[in-house]
């Protein structure tokens, strides 16, 4: 079809994710068990699957983001890495206040794009507005949700907003004079994924992934910021990855920011020592606290 329009195009044969990877010094034909296309426009190279409508051009399936494929070709047969530039990408915007009770109350917004959005807007395009809603206050049982608001579900080229109204009862503790709470609440990373010692295969996330939190709290009248955790830049080696976590206090309003970036989908045996102290910074950095203060 795609040459039937006059398109530069190659079947490529490749192995998904559950069927194994494929050695090229050793390839056999039972080896493989997909075909996705490849299209060549001008200088660009782009990888297609019409399996999933709710890819965009270019986006692949996450099964078959497996090693190399093999591009099929009179002219110029070869192998050619299966990988998509679009990434796991989630956004959590805060804006809350909080009460001298110890409640949060305000807006959150979300916004997913990439692999993050495909599998949620297949969901809600599935389901609809509703149940998804409920799937949402499910998934967050320490939230009151309510006014939970989507847009662009069923445009595949725009981001996924998810827009709603929470109260927060837990996390926060009142005690005496003094307020504790967690800046990153339940989106906080509490524990390292990566827990072995030592890995002999690689980690293999799919698709880069970028991870972004933004929260603007407004501490309640009568009270002064005591402590705050310090911001922080950490960076895996080779640019492979960054942490950054920043904190700033601006009259009675506290912004906190946290991203976490990784830029690469495959890591070696040999770098997992720096990946697992890369989530140990992250994870030490989430549980500081905030500390407010009573002044009259």
């Amino acid at each position: 079809m795609l040459r039937e329009i006059g398109l530069n195009a190659h079947p490529v044969l490749i192995s998904t994710r559950d069927h194994g990877m494929v050695l090229e010094s050793s390839a056999m034909l039972q080896k493989f068990n997909y075909v996705i296309a490849q299209v060549q426009i001008e200088e660009q190279s782009i990888l297609l699957d019409a399996t999933d409508p709710h890819l965009k051009a270019g986006m692949l399936p996450t099964r078959c983001l497996n090693g190399n494929g093999r591009l099929i070709s009179k002219e110029n047969p070869r192998w050619i890495p299966i990988q998509c530039m679009e990434k796991m990408n989630r956004m959590v915007s805060m804006r809350l206040d909080l009460t001298g009770e110890g409640h949060l109350k305000g807006t959150v917004d979300e916004s997913k794009a990439g692999y993050s959005a495909l599998t949620t807007r297949k969901t809600i395009l599935l389901e609809g507005n509703e149940k998804y809603a409920e799937t949402f206050r499910k998934n967050n049982p320490h939230w009151q949700v309510s006014n939970v608001a989507v847009s662009n579900a069923d445009k595949i080229n725009e981001s996924l907003g998810i827009k709603c109204e929470i109260t927060v009862n837990e996390g926060v503790q009142v005690a005496g004079d003094r307020i504790y709470f967690k800046p990153l609440l339940t989106e906080g990373k509490n524990e390292n994924p990566f827990r072995l010692e030592n890995r002999k295969f690689p980690v293999d996330f799919a698709t880069p992934i970028e991870e972004t939190f933004v929260a603007s709290y407004t501490i309640p009248p009568g009270y002064t910021v005591e402590e705050m955790p310090k911001g922080a830049i950490v960076d895996l080696p080779e640019k492979a990855g960054r942490f950054s976590f920043m904190t700033a206090v601006n009259g009675n309003a506290i912004q906190i920011s946290s991203k976490i970036s990784i830029r690469k989908p495959v890591f070696f045996a040999e770098e997992y020592p720096y990946l697992k102290e890369f989530y140990n910074q992250i994870v030490s950095k989430h549980a500081e606290q905030i500390v407010l203060k009573k002044t009259n």
